[in-house]
């Protein structure tokens, strides 16, 4: 086979590999349960931190090219503080396209009744990059928002085996198109059941605590 030919090959088979990834992440998708999400639940606990964050970064990964490098990917953090159990709950979402920075602020997110409007805080951007080079280049933003406990363990409540089980939002730019994304109920439901138990786990460790000799 000569050069020119080998490297249609390469490119044809390079195709296939990119163009395989969306299917190979819906069949995963598909796959996934509370259970086995859980297990890839993340726990970074520092005992100079007030708070253990919980997070769903390894349950689902959104993916491009043949490298598989994350490109519109998102996932839940859990933040817990360590004494008194309170958790406050966020999504985390990297935003990638092509054109101008399109600075987006504000996320629809359904919920039970009606969709819900939240503001976005701004985790990282290229925005003076994207704005200084060629429009055709990617832009790149990371955004987060925070979500109710109640809410999300309603979305838990509804996961079914099989079924599509998405939890969808919408971001909003201050300029250019929309960008739609989504949640999986059970990457949800996982990240839920590791809070119980590591709440459980933080609620036991001070009830020794207190029972121990000399505590006050």
């Amino acid at each position: 086979m000569n050069r020119p030919m080998r490297l249609a090959a390469a490119c044809s088979a390079l195709l296939v590999v990119a163009t395989a990834t969306p299917a190979a992440a819906n069949g995963k998708a598909a796959l996934l349960t509370p259970e086995t999400a859980r297990e890839k639940v993340t726990l970074n606990e520092d005992p100079l931190d007030i708070e253990g964050v919980l997070s769903t970064r390894d349950v689902l990964r959104s993916t491009r090219g043949v490298l598989r490098t994350p490109y519109n990917d998102n996932h839940l953090r859990a933040y817990v503080d360590r004494k008194t159990g309170e958790t406050r709950f966020e999504v985390r979402q990297t935003l990638q396209y092509m054109g101008s920075y399109r600075d987006f602020g504000h996320v629809n997110y359904e919920t039970s009744s009606w969709p819900t409007t939240a503001k976005l805080r701004k985790v990282e951007s290229n925005q003076p990059a994207c704005d200084a080079i060629d429009p055709q280049s990617s832009c790149f933003e990371e955004v987060s928002f925070v979500v109710g406990e109640a809410e999300l363990r309603r979305l838990a409540a509804g996961y079914q085996p099989g079924a599509e089980n998405t939890w969808s939002f919408k971001f909003k730019p201050d300029q250019g198109r929309e960008e739609r994304s989504s949640l999986n109920r059970a990457e949800i439901a996982g990240l839920l059941q590791a809070v119980d138990a590591y709440r459980h786990r933080l609620a036991a460790g001070q009830s020794l605590a207190l029972a121990s000799p000399g505590a006050e």
